[in-house]
């Protein structure tokens, strides 16, 4: 009898065995199917991806490069420009009671070297020009963004009128004071 255990026991524990072998097969076969399935569908969907992509990056590529050219001809465009650093200038502002002033500092980007040597020998008549427009100004008028942008175009107006062999492409304010 205590044989026929050991038999039983044996039996059971080879039947045991088997079947823990045949479960890991399986499941080794099924992680095997699956990962090759994935592998080559998934080749399929990236290859679309991957072009889609490609046309992508090389679409930005080129939109860069023009952005540079542009650039480039900018920067071209400016080494024609000359830019013309002004002293500063203190104005009592048109007000009641008389006690606002103004400190403005500016440059004036101008179309050519020409345009820059004749302000060097006309800078009295200009400067004159400018401290008249300033002086002539309120607080109110000057005090917000569309003040400021209106007193640089009038500064470029009328500053324009005093050159002939050049012209005033921008008023760059530096120093913008009212106190």
């Amino acid at each position: 009898m205590a044989e026929e255990k050991k038999k039983e026991k044996k039996e059971g524990k080879s039947k045991l065995i088997l079947i823990l072998v045949l479960m890991q097969a399986i499941t080794l076969i099924a992680v095997v199917g699956l990962g090759a399935f994935m592998f080559l569908n998934f080749k399929k969907i990236q290859v679309p991806a991957i072009a889609s992509v490609a046309n992508a990056n090389a679409e930005a590529q080129k939109q860069e490069e023009e952005k540079k050219e542009k650039k480039e001809k900018e920067v071209v465009k400016v080494k024609d420009e000359v830019i013309c650093e002004l002293e500063p200038f203190i104005v009592n502002l048109m007000d009641e009671n008389g006690r606002r002033y103004l400190r403005v500092k500016m440059n004036l980007e101008l179309s050519s070297k020409e345009a820059e040597d004749e302000v060097k020998k006309k800078m009295p008549e200009i400067r004159d020009t400018i401290l008249m427009t300033l002086s002539g100004k309120k607080f109110a008028d000057i005090a917000n963004l569309e003040g400021k942008m209106r007193l640089r175009d009038e500064i470029k107006e009328n500053v324009d009128k005093i050159l002939l062999s050049g012209k005033v492409l921008q008023v760059y304010f530096t120093e913008f004071i009212i106190q």
